[in-house]
């Protein structure tokens, strides 16, 4: 079985280093327990991925490509590995299949990149306005004039469908994880709706917009309208996410650092600094901590400062985000404070309620906690009562209380089950042995070819034979559905630089129109035609 060693080496590596890498040493119990936990997750995955794979090479001579892509991508398991485990298995992987695979998931992934960063890239038309715009964190209605119109990055003058510039706007462009507002542009001879808005390159915001009817023209009086509702449920998300940080350094520890976010209005996730999994138990304290401190209905403040003196506050900054010289800090109470500018409610009541829907790990050292405000999270546990009344119909339970002992007793009777199918199985092997022969001479040979065995139980029962027969050749096929799974296995003292079992399961497998190979004392493949095993054998062995 794998054993973790690398974190064992952090202490030396952070004593060669310490002159250059000097955090190596004052965080070395976070960073030995972060790749501890690493290495566990990667054993785990090869101990998955290669069950996984053996199940897939069971059904099929040639692993697919989409198969093997699916193990990397999906599972993280090493294409490497698989080619290898498919080669001692005497099959085969499509790895032109699976080139085309990451190829295609390269695009998509190029093309989402190209998606977001068309914005930022930008025409020279875009860079060059600078025409200065304001937004108005308090109103969700401004008149104002329109100072810019932009179709495929290129100034226009007039549009139906395109990118507006306003003087002064109460629409938020998205930025810092919190997603754009939405609404409409209305003016007496048009109307539009604003599906979303980003920052320009001179930050003014940009709204993209679609006429209803008529045609916007540059200096046109306008009156913007956000969706206030929205808004709203977005402050709270956005509120709550703050208070989550600042109950997860209480909690967790102060290694807790923003990594990334996501606020929108029906639901956000914040993803932060985090080595190992945190229980169910955790969780369950750090939300009621979170639903606590909105209890407290403590007011949200905004305090603008030069970059340095706000540096001095303690106020928690996030990890991506590039400062100018006057920055925002948002205070939700005595224990929240961080550098934001996004939207939040007025007063931390104002969230709600609160509720945690899952936390995972989504890169190494990095976990993700997805969380749900004031509407959502009624929405969200009223779900969670329908669910749990589903499955105590399911399970004929008398009441929720009751769900646990009917699961529980499940699980057992399947646990009893499984233990009886695995006795089943190995009194089949046994069965299957005892029926076999075993062929006396200078090379002791046990060659039979069943049905309807598969290849996991062709495997057991060459474990068993082993046991009783150890120096012998045994030469196992079957017919499973429209395969024939093989097994060689071929005593070393048996074996020869041109006679072992890898070399005769490459010629075994070829004549039956299939493909194989494997160590010189074990070997696996799979035909697709029968052959009379015992007359090819012999027929090789002359």
């Amino acid at each position: 079985m794998l054993t973790p060693f690398l974190s064992s080496l952090v202490k030396t590596v952070g004593t060669i280093l310490q002159d250059a890498y000097p955090n190596v040493v004052s965080r070395q119990a976070l960073i030995e327990k972060m790749i501890h936990q690493e290495e566990l997750k990667f054993i785990s995955t090869l101990t998955h991925g290669e069950a996984l794979l053996k199940s897939m090479l069971e059904s099929h001579a040639v692993l697919s490509g989409q198969d093997a892509f699916k193990l990397y991508d999906t599972y993280g398991f090493p294409i490497e590995l698989t080619l290898e485990i498919a080669q001692e298995n005497g099959q085969s992987v499509d790895m032109d299949g699976f080139e085309s695979a990451m190829n295609e998931q390269k695009e998509r992934a190029r093309m989402a990149r190209s998606h977001i960063d068309s914005m930022a890239k930008q025409s020279p038309a875009l860079m060059a306005f600078s025409t200065p715009s304001t937004f108005d964190y308090d109103a969700t209605v401004l008149t104002g004039k329109v100072i810019g119109l932009f179709v495929d990055g290129e100034a226009v003058t007039l549009l139906e469908e395109g990118w507006v510039i306003l003087d002064q706007t109460p629409f938020y462009a998205e930025s810092g994880g919190q997603v754009s507002d939405s609404g409409t542009l209305v003016n007496s001879q048009w109307e539009a709706r604003v599906s979303h808005v980003i920052k320009a390159p001179q930050k003014q915001a940009m709204h993209y917009v679609q006429c209803d009817y008529g045609t916007i023209r540059l200096g046109d009086e306008v009156t913007a309208t956000i969706d206030a509702k929205r808004r709203y449920a977005i402050r709270q998300h956005h509120s709550a996410v703050h208070l989550l940080q600042a109950s997860l350094k209480r909690h967790i520890g102060d290694h807790v650092l923003q990594q990334g976010s996501f606020v929108g209005p029906d639901y956000a996730r914040f993803d932060f600094s985090q080595p190992e999994k945190i229980t169910l138990e955790r969780l369950r304290i750090i939300e009621a901590d979170v639903n606590d401190m909105i209890q407290e209905a403590n007011a949200c403040t905004t305090d603008i400062l030069p970059i340095e003196e706000a540096k001095q506050t303690g106020a928690t900054a996030p990890f991506d985000e590039k400062y100018g010289d006057m920055v925002r800090i948002v205070t939700l109470g005595p224990r929240s404070k961080e550098f934001c500018g996004g939207t939040h409610v007025n007063n931390t009541s104002q969230i709600g309620s609160f509720a945690i829907m899952s936390e995972e790990s989504i890169a190494a050292g990095v976990r993700r906690i997805q969380i749900v405000a004031g509407k959502a999270a009624y929405q969200w546990m009223k779900q969670k009562d329908l669910l749990l009344a589903s499955i105590q119909q399911q399970l004929q339970a008398s009441s929720p209380v009751e769900i646990h002992d009917r699961l529980k007793a499940q699980l057992l009777e399947k646990e009893a089950l499984k233990a009886q199918l695995q006795a089943l199985e190995k009194q089949q092997v046994k069965s299957l042995v005892q029926s076999l022969t075993i062929h006396a001479g200078p090379m002791p040979m046990i060659v039979h070819q069943f049905e309807r065995v598969s290849r996991t139980m062709l495997s057991q029962v060459v474990d068993e034979l082993k046991g009783h027969h150890p120096e012998s050749l045994i030469v196992l096929s079957s017919k499973d559905h429209d395969q024939y799974p093989l097994v060689v296995y071929m005593h070393p003292r048996f074996q020869t630089p041109m006679l072992n079992a890898g070399i005769l399961m490459k010629k075994l497998a070829q004549a039956m129109g299939g493909s194989g190979g494997g160590r010189p004392d074990l070997a696996f493949g799979s035909g697709k035609q029968p052959v009379d095993l015992f007359t090819w054998l012999k027929d090789v062995l002359s």
